[in-house]
């Protein structure tokens, strides 16, 4: 059995399947090749943790070809005698494109498509054919395997080619600042966690890898009603 699944920047939502069903193997599809391909050897060492013994490829795709999108996934569908599409992930294009090959294969039945519900851990059955792969809940993840999932791992672990960390005064006091946020409201903290991470979308390059450059009007355009606290962060 193969999968194909639609690349989401949700980590969750690329694997979920994969875990509760493990396949033969999967075809990741999208249109960030370098994401993709980073992502792909975060799952692979991810699955070899666990016993999983998935082969993971991607295809990359122009998602503004609706064309070159329908043409790769017929293409993978063509190439696999079994073919399974999840559509847990992915955006609107590429989620077109499964309809149309959904129905361009209805009659010879070869196609079948699923979204998995993480919450309840069932599947639904997209394609309407009374049939879906059989229910297993999510299993938990470990810290270190988030870590993993997410581009990280823990400190000292030979395994991933860490190195120990430099534990400087100025490193320490930014955990501190951030621990001294978080701690005192979670829920502040989760919200602002979200737009630093849209913040990589719209960053200027940097020389600190680390770094995000991004301007205050951009944001205030981007996000009129932001709390004015996010910037009281900012300048912590």
């Amino acid at each position: 059995m193969t999968y194909v699944e639609l690349f989401d920047s949700n980590v969750m939502e690329n694997i979920c399947t994969c875990l509760v069903a493990p396949p033969e193997k999967v075809v990741f599809l999208g249109n960030k090749i370098k994401e993709m391909t980073a992502h792909k050897e975060r799952y692979e060492s991810f699955f070899r943790g666990r016993g999983i013994n998935t082969v993971i490829e991607v295809c990359s795709v122009n998602r503004n070809d609706m064309n070159a999108v329908v043409g790769a996934l017929d293409k993978i569908v063509q190439a696999e005698a079994e073919c399974t599409i999840d559509i847990t992930g992915g955006d609107d294009v590429f989620l077109v494109a499964v309809g149309i090959i959904l129905e361009r294969y209805r009659e010879k039945g070869s196609v079948q498509v699923h979204r998995y519900n993480i919450r309840n851990g069932s599947f639904m059955d997209c394609d309407q054919d009374g049939k879906t792969l059989s229910v297993s809940k999510l299993p938990k993840l470990t810290f270190a395997e988030n870590l993993l999932l997410y581009g990280g791992c823990t400190s000292g672990d030979d395994d991933l080619g860490s190195e120990e960390w430099e534990m400087t005064e100025t490193f320490k006091s930014d955990v501190e600042k951030m621990w001294k946020i978080c701690s005192k409201d979670t829920k502040r903290w989760n919200s602002y966690t979200n737009f630093l991470s849209a913040f990589e979308l719209i960053s200027k390059p940097d020389d600190d890898p680390l770094g995000v450059i991004v301007s205050r009007d951009i944001l205030k355009k981007r996000w009129k009603d932001l709390d004015p606290g996010f910037f009281e962060l900012l300048r912590m």
